[in-house]
């Protein structure tokens, strides 16, 4: 988290990449980012100075997590102490218009395309989601974070989101089910975004677990999955709606059983609109393709003006390629 912070306030721009990635797909995203700088965990490194070499990445730009020299890469540490430096201050424009994230996500098509998240697109994102919550959320709660960091879900609830608040962010490193109910246990974890499969996870490995309630997102959670979870843990499900080029969240639902698969209602200052394949608006309870609007939705994909314009049109309206439809009381149906 403190390396996120710190690129921030140099009026750097970080793209968080994949733990898993061969040489090669890191090699592929250090070109296509830009990037000048690598910062890798210690079980990464040698993948980080393989790739290095044709993203012509020169050894001294490499750093790895810790206090200590690791195959004569040096530690993240060192560049902290080298000289204080003078955080950017950038201007009402300036924040609208400068990329703090460049997370990689496919799109609706194709290969994985670098998003370009604005400064003001994240700030705008954690304000609709606080907005939305209200006194729901507070520095008193505590979020446990078991999802990877370089996925826009993870970064927006337990590093800025959490940050806004003041509250606790529990961090396990690597998942493991065993893991994640005594890091509940032990820290008293209040809330737990997770992923439908960890939630298919906890089904079929029940065990003490004393959360207010569950965040699901990135898929789609059956009805039989939220029926199991309701009968074994009696945990309220609070299923969100989001992409990485939203950055990323414009739909949360209530606090409450989950209905004939709603992912909840809009959040303040998002504009939606359904249309059908012939690019007419549709109505209540008719099934077409979700359009989105509003201050979160990304910059454009980097180097890549056609996929831009493919996704969002001259009046800001970002296709989002999921099929859906809306109720009269405006919850959402992810199909």
């Amino acid at each position: 988290m403190s390396i996120y912070i710190f690129f921030y306030l140099l009026g750097g721009k970080v793209s968080p990449a994949n733990c898993a990635y061969t040489a090669k797909e890191l090699t592929c995203q250090l070109l296509d980012s830009g990037a000048s700088i690598i910062i890798a965990h210690p079980n990464t490194i040698s993948t980080a100075i393989e790739a290095s070499i044709d993203a012509k990445i020169p050894k001294s730009n490499i750093f790895v997590f810790g206090d200590h020299e690791i195959n004569g890469i040096q530690p993240y540490t060192s560049i902290l102490s080298i000289r204080e430096i003078e955080p950017v201050r950038f201007t009402p424009e300036e924040i609208k218009s400068t990329t703090a994230f460049l997370c990689y996500s496919s799109g609706t098509t194709g290969k994985n395309k670098g998003v370009e998240t604005t400064h003001y697109n994240l700030i705008s994102n954690i304000m609709q989601y606080r907005a939305f919550e209200g006194d729901n959320v507070h520095s008193n709660l505590c979020y446990l974070g078991v999802l990877p960091f370089y996925h826009m879900y993870a970064l927006s609830i337990n590093l800025h989101f959490s940050l806004l608040l003041g509250a606790t962010s529990i961090v396990i490193q690597k998942f493991d089910i065993e893991t994640f109910y005594r890091a509940i246990q032990d820290y008293k974890v209040d809330i737990a975004p997770i992923v439908p499969p960890i939630l298919l996870l906890m089904v079929k490995n029940p065990a003490k677990c004393n959360l207010k309630y569950v965040m699901c997102g990135a898929a789609p959670l059956s009805q039989s999955l939220s029926d199991d979870f309701d009968r074994i843990y009696n945990i309220p499900i609070k299923q969100i709606y989001g992409l990485t080029e939203i950055s990323p969240l414009s739909h949360i639902g209530p606090l409450e059983k989950l209905v004939n698969g709603s992912v909840g209602v809009l959040l303040p200052n998002i504009e939606a609109k359904i249309l059908s394949e012939e690019g007419h608006e549709l109505g209540f309870d008719q099934l077409g393709e979700l359009y989105l609007r509003g201050p979160m939705v990304m910059k454009g994909y980097l180097n890549n003006l056609e996929a831009t314009n493919n996704c969002i049109d001259k009046d800001g309206w970002f296709r989002t390629g999921d099929v859906v439809k809306i109720d009269k009381d405006g919850k959402l149906n992810d199909i």
